[in-house]
């Protein structure tokens, strides 16, 4: 991955320069004595702007990378828990995926909207939810495309442990770096918590994602299950 390209989506390039020196040459170009430099520094303008536009990211460009990374990321990444997890029979796994404002390892991301108004951040995260008959298997990934940083963890909840799980949406201020909100428009949040017997709980937050309720759904549906083979257990 080449990162120093990369940087340049977010940070931009200095345009000021070629732009004085395009300007500086249209009007030596009306003196006489002159104009041939003022030509070539017209030239050398437009051929400067040229290059700037070669070496800055596209919109497109910046999701390639990103997501060919998470690909490569996520297949090893499944292979390995199945391979943990080889004596359960794992589901498919529910993933959810989106751009990351949060700092990483103490490193602040850094963000651009770009030219199709979707704002991309230099961290992308990955929650990833497998299943087996006796636990839910929890694994994310964030990951930066500016400089080399990959954080991830694993845990896992048995559903014997747990009372319940909750869903709720609700409207909340996005991550600012610099703490200034304005101008920043609230997004709506889509979580679930799980209860533990022990009165323990663990909160999942997603933006606008359709697939928590899938997530939601099927915990349930284990619960449920779990609770019923429990009580036809113990009425035997």
């Amino acid at each position: 991955m080449n990162y120093k390209r990369n940087i340049r989506y977010f940070k931009g390039m200095n345009m000021l320069v070629p732009l004085l020196i395009g300007i500086a040459g249209i009007l030596f170009a009306f003196v006489e004595e002159i104009r041939g430099w003022g030509l070539l520094m017209v030239v050398v303008s437009v051929l400067w702007f040229v290059a700037i536009k070669k070496l800055m990211p596209t919109d497109e460009e910046i999701d390639k990378i990103t997501f060919a990374f998470l690909r490569n990321t996520e297949e090893g990444a499944i292979e390995k828990l199945k391979n943990s997890y080889d004596d359960f029979d794992l589901k498919d796994p529910i993933k959810i995926n989106n751009y990351s404002f949060k700092p990483l390892k103490g490193v602040q991301p850094m963000a651009k909207r770009g030219k199709d108004n979707r704002v991309r951040s230099s961290f992308y995260a990955q929650s990833m939810f497998m299943f087996t008959d006796n636990q839910i298997i929890h694994r994310e990934l964030v990951f930066s495309i500016i400089h080399p940083a990959v954080v991830t963890f694993t845990e896992e909840y048995y559903y014997d442990d747990l009372v319940t799980v909750k869903s709720h949406e609700s409207d909340s201020m996005p991550f600012s770096p610099t703490g200034s909100y304005q101008n920043r428009g609230q997004v709506s949040l889509k979580s679930f918590e799980l209860i533990t017997k022990g009165g323990n709980n663990v909160t999942f937050s997603f933006r606008n994602q359709d697939k928590v309720d899938k997530v939601v759904e099927h915990m349930k549906m284990m619960i449920r299950k779990r609770k019923t083979s429990g009580d036809t257990g113990a009425s035997r």
